[in-house]
This record gives C-alpha cells, structure tokens and sequence, in this order.
C-alpha cells in the first residue's frame, strides 16, 4: 500500500475497467475518491496511505495488483504514476485505474529531518552520559539520527555533512569539526567520508538511520547551539541538495584527561576536509572518481 508525506494532487487520468473503482485514503488522512477520469483531490497529511478498490457487484474489494511507478524528480518537485489491476478475471493490462500524483509545494526541508542529535564513544558508539556534548569528553563523535521524510528511498550515493553555518555554529562554542579520520574510527563506524561529508545507508521512506562525525569539545562552551546539516543525493540526473535543523546543549565541565591525569589539549585547530576511505570501500571509488582508497 503506497505511503506518502505531506501534500499531493491525486488525479485520475485513465479508468478501463468493468467494475466501479475508488481510492481509499486513510492514515492522518481519511477520504474516498471515485475512480472517474477527471476526479482531482489535494491530500494533505502528516502520514497517509493510498488504496485502491474496485466493487464486483457485491461489495468493494481490494485491486489484485497496484504498481507505483519510479517517482520521477525535476529540482525538489516530485510526481509519480500508479497504474492498477481489480481482477485478471477478463484481462491481464494493469490499466483499470491510473492515477497522478504530483507533490505540492516541496520544501528543500521535507526530504529528511534530524531526530536526534548525541555524544558517542569513538570505538564503541555508546552514547556519553546524556544527549549534550561535554568539554570532559574531549574528541569524540556526534551521533545523528536522520529519518528519510522524503518521497522515495535514499539513492546510495547519499551524503550528510554540517552546512557552513551548522560548523560555525558549534565553533561558537569552542566545537570543532575533525575532518581527519583515523581507520580505526572509519572501521568502527562503516562510514565513508568525502570531503568532510559522510555516507548515508539506502534508506526507506519512513525509516531512520545514525551517522557520526568527529567533534572535538576539549574546550566546549555552554549554550545550545541549532545545528544545520546538508544531504546530498543524485535523482534523475540532478544532485538534490537539503535542509535540516536541529539543536543540542553544549555543557562546559572539567577538561577532558589524559591518562596521567593531565588535560588533554585536543586538536584546536579546524582541519582541510580530505577525502577518507576505508580500505574495503570499494564501490564509492567508482561514484566518486576523486576519491581514493587511500585517502589521497
């Protein structure tokens, strides 16, 4: 059953089909469309479903077979075709009732949110004490849970990174993006890195996922700063470039230490963004042609 977000024009534009047809919306949004060509319908909805039904003489019954096509892209515009089959009884042309759905006024924002934002273990991935970040926990990673808010999954070449102002904001408070990996820390976290920007997992509409960065907070300054970030990801051709903000509390606290006792001095200086790959990272080479297995 096909799923959607936000708003969207439903039309149906072919109706070949013996039996009386409608569309079924239901989720955070409840209508019926009848299956009539020229039937038009705005839904708006945080969450919504689309069925599709089809009356053989004694009641409405489900259509035996919907096929959404590819959601096809122009810019952050969006629109697809549904094509349908009630019964193979007479015939096998899945063209009973199609529709037309277009997305209406598409944000750059709307194709993924921030969930969560956290202080993680380099090695571990643990979470440090709560959510904020801590001048005691020197270098470490800022974990980001992102949701796939969009209308169809995310490609494999999807990339996450702090936009300008997401790193001037935590620089405010003395945050200081890494953009050096080590392996260690690559392999802990099954990541690719591209010019300071992190790969992302295919991702289903709906679904979320944790990326991480590496952050140095040694000298951290209390406030809670809202962080924006960056995802990149190619469609029909075109790199789609969105949005998405969220905030976390900065504490200050005792230095980080070493293991001496000693305060950690932590790496203050904001480093050049170089392509990092971990050794077994094989087929970004091939989508990201600058980039090489060595880091260079």
């Amino acid at each position: 059953m096909p799923t959607y977000r936000g708003s969207w024009r439903l039309r149906v534009i072919g109706n070949d089909a013996m039996y009386p047809q409608r569309v079924v919306i239901d989720g955070s949004v409840a209508d019926v469309i009848p299956g009539k060509v020229g039937q038009e319908k705005l839904i708006s909805g945080k969450e919504w479903h689309l069925r599709l039904e089809y009356h053989d003489g004694s009641r409405w019954k489900r259509s035996t077979k919907v096929l959404p096509q590819q959601v096809r892209r122009n810019g952050n515009q969006a629109a697809q075709i549904i094509v349908s089959k009630d019964t193979f009884k007479f015939d096998s042309a899945p063209n009973d009732l199609v529709l037309s759905l277009e997305k209406v006024a598409e944000s750059p924002n709307e194709q993924f949110s921030i969930e969560n934002l956290f202080a993680s273990d380099s090695i571990n991935l643990t979470k440090l004490g709560g959510d904020a970040l801590n001048r005691a926990h020197g270098e470490h990673l800022l974990g980001v849970e992102i949701k796939n808010t969009g209308v169809e999954e995310f490609s494999y070449d999807a990339l996450l990174e702090f936009s300008s102002q997401g790193r001037a904001r935590l620089a405010e408070h003395e945050v200081l993006v890494q953009d050096e990996w080590s392996p260690a820390v690559l392999r802990s976290t099954g990541q690719e890195v591209f010019d300071g920007a992190v790969s992302v997992p295919p991702l289903d509409v709906g679904e979320t996922t944790t990326v991480y960065f590496q952050v140095d907070s040694t000298l951290a300054r209390p406030g809670d700063p809202s962080i924006e970030f960056e995802l990149r990801q190619e469609s029909d051709g075109q790199t789609v470039t969105s949005r998405s903000t969220a905030a976390i509390t900065v504490q200050g606290g005792a230095p980080a230490r070493r293991p001496d006792g000693r305060a950690k001095a932590g790496r203050r200086t904001a480093t050049t963004p170089t392509r990092t790959l971990p050794r077994a990272a094989t087929s970004f080479v091939h989508e990201h042609p600058g980039a090489t297995a060595n880091g260079q």
